[in-house]
């Protein structure tokens, strides 16, 4: 005889255990009952079914049938034909609501599954992940250089906190980093400025979209006249050099410039006697791919074209330059100390910032008080509130004005 296989669940091979340990007499059917948690009267009818079927006495008896409630497979076609001439690109939810306007009335469910079964639609648990590849670093050294800024504490609790301004190459990680007070456009410049006076002009500049590098302000007058687009003070300096500028669209997309080269300003930090530190770091350095430079040497000033421009300010009008003019002018590391550990090589007015925009003597104004908490008023003992006054008590019996007697 065949034996015949029969696909069981978890559950239904707990009722069958315990239904044959209640034919043999083991425990007795309101024990099982209790066990199963179920009646005792249900616990007689499987036993019935269980002599008439066998094992298949605890298996659900709409199990492998069609439901009555099933759409033809006629109206199924309809609609996975109409689906597939205009609605192809649109998901289980949106096609059922466009088939409904046309007549075609099916859940979305449904829906769903019909076009999972003619490979209409994936589901998100099949879907392929996108696996995002890290760009390939550049060939040579010089053409590509990226530029970002690290409000880090990096002088811990030795020192007031100070920004990383850090320019770094994509071939070879060969970096140059600068402390700074603040985070500024004139800050920027002076240390890209001096990548260029060390290592010669890149041919792109890589940063994010921070209003230093890019800005949102409507071009001057004579730049829309000659078809230019709105650019920001380092953006005219690139535009000048003929420096390509390449914004990340993602925050974490100049994340090299940090992980790599500034790590070794990190272990250095504590004890640094100065505002720059440039190198690179040994486990992270390479040598390029291709072998060769691209960096352009210039002998002349690249930061140093730009028109004048005057800002208005309290100390009166002080006029600056969008490059390096001002930065030959004031030097690449300024004599202010920022940093707790850095040494002023020329004495100057240390309430001053770096870069000469914050007015002498701010630093030494005393602070505006702040505004005191207004106490709670009290009455005073002369109030009138508080003087006795003659006071009218009326009697509690009320006068009878009734008619009837």
């Amino acid at each position: 005889m065949e034996t015949e296989r029969i696909a069981l669940s978890q559950r239904e091979r707990d009722r069958l255990r315990v239904l044959h340990e209640v034919k043999q007499k083991q425990i007795t059917q309101i024990a099982a009952a209790k066990r199963l948690k179920i009646s005792d009267r249900h616990i007689r009818r499987l036993l019935l079914r269980l002599g008439e079927h066998g094992d298949r006495a605890v298996i659900h008896g709409l199990r492998g049938r069609r439901s009555n409630r099933r759409l033809t497979a006629r109206l199924e076609q309809k609609i996975l034909r109409r689906v597939r001439q205009r609605y192809a690109d649109f998901g289980p939810t949106l096609a059922a609501e466009h088939l409904a306007q046309e007549g075609l009335s099916v859940s979305r469910e449904t829906l769903r599954k019909w076009m999972v079964k003619t490979s209409l639609w994936c589901p998100r648990a099949q879907r392929v992940k996108t696996i995002h590849v890290w760009r390939e670093r550049r060939a040579s050294f010089g053409e590509l250089v990226m530029q970002d800024s690290s409000p880090f504490g990096w002088l811990e609790e030795r020192g007031p906190a100070c920004q990383l301004i850090a320019v770094i190459d994509d071939a070879t990680s060969r970096f140059y980093a600068r402390f700074t007070e603040h985070d500024t456009t004139e800050e920027n410049l002076r240390t890209f400025g001096e990548w260029v006076r060390r290592y010669g002009r890149p041919l792109a500049h890589y940063t994010d979209k921070n209003s230093i590098f890019r800005t949102s302000a409507a071009a001057p007058l004579g730049e829309q006249l000659r078809g230019e687009k709105a650019r920001s003070h380092f953006g005219r300096a690139l535009r000048e050099l003929g420096i390509e500028w390449i914004a990340a669209h993602i925050s974490s997309g100049v994340g090299r410039t940090f992980h790599g080269g500034t790590s070794q300003a990190a272990q250095c930090a504590p004890t640094v006697a100065s505002r720059t530190a440039a190198g690179g770091n040994s486990k992270r350095a390479r040598g390029p791919q291709g072998g060769g430079r691209s960096h352009d040497q210039l002998g002349w000033n690249p930061l140093g074209r730009a028109p004048r421009r005057s800002v208005r300010g309290s100390s009166g009008v002080r006029r600056w330059k969008s490059n390096g003019v001002w930065m030959a002018r004031t030097g690449y590391v300024s004599a202010a100390a920022t940093c707790a550990c850095a040494i002023a090589q020329h004495p100057c007015d240390r309430s001053a910032s770096p870069s000469g925009l914050r007015p002498p003597g701010l630093a030494e104004r005393t602070p505006r008080p702040k505004n005191k908490i207004k106490p709670k008023y009290h009455v005073p003992a002369h109030h009138p509130w508080r003087k006795p006054w003659n006071r009218t008590f009326l009697p509690g019996e009320k006068p009878d004005i009734s008619t009837l007697r």
